[in-house]
């Protein structure tokens, strides 16, 4: 299975910190939070959570993995539920 996107690039070097998620989207009733190409589809989700059923996401992006930003994820969190996605293994 192969995920492609297409998004703005900075022309200029740059640096992402390591261990240092971003929060994408603020939200009340979800916290979703990714890294790498399943933020796309998280975006998606929460816009069609939001249009269709009412429900605020929050999107987090881990952007690294290892290590990961707990304090982000445990501290900033303010909603109710957490979930993690995480991109399919195909065997």
């Amino acid at each position: 299975m192969c995920v492609s996107s297409v998004e703005q690039v900075p022309v200029d070097s740059y640096t992402i910190p390591l261990s240092q998620a971003e929060i994408l989207q603020e939200g009340s009733d979800v916290t979703l939070v990714a890294w790498g190409t399943q933020i796309h589809v998280l975006r998606e989700v929460a816009n069609m959570a939001q249009e269709k059923l009412g429900v605020s996401c929050e999107v987090i992006d881990l952007r690294t993995i290892l290590p990961w930003d707990t304090e982000t994820v445990c501290k900033v969190t303010s909603t109710p539920t957490v979930t993690s996605i995480r991109p399919a293994t195909v065997m």
